[in-house]
């Protein structure tokens, strides 16, 4: 008769297997950023496409609460947090910044075709004073000059 093969005792789990919460952290910092990013390149389109930059922000910041919801229970959860909450902050920025031209879009526009048709530095300048003087008139605050 054959003798019977050794058992070989069970396997400790490994520290190294991925943990299904940080891949999703991961995943969600992932397009975090990448919304961020169109957000970022976004702000420099004319009206009413930098209006994508206000949707990519407010993406980004619900995508950075997300990160600080799935990584509430994680082990070393600091470096996620505090990438998320840089992540919220500056989307926050530039969601604000993106809002902007909504208080004085017809301003705005009128600013964006004075300039891209602006040759010289003067006549950039004139644009420029002509959309702060339509900004001071709308708001009734009188704005900072140079």
């Amino acid at each position: 008769m054959s003798a019977p093969l050794p058992s070989t005792p069970p396997r400790p789990p490994q520290d190294d297997a991925p943990d299904p919460g940080r891949a999703r952290t991961g995943r969600i910092l992932l397009w975090q950023s990448v919304a961020l990013l169109g957000m970022v390149l976004s702000l420099s389109l004319v009206l009413p496409w930098k209006l994508a930059a206000l949707v990519l922000g407010l993406v980004a910041l619900v995508l950075g609460v997300r990160v600080w919801l799935t990584s509430r229970g994680e082990r070393r959860a600091g470096l996620p947090r505090a990438v998320a909450a840089g992540g919220m902050a500056l989307a926050l920025f530039g969601t604000t910044t993106a809002a902007l031209p909504l208080l004085a879009w017809d301003a705005t526009v009128e600013l964006e075709r004075c300039t891209s048709s602006a040759l010289t530095v003067r006549a950039q300048q004139a644009c420029a004073d002509a959309f702060t003087r339509a900004v001071e008139e709308r708001t009734g605050v009188p704005q900072l000059r140079p």
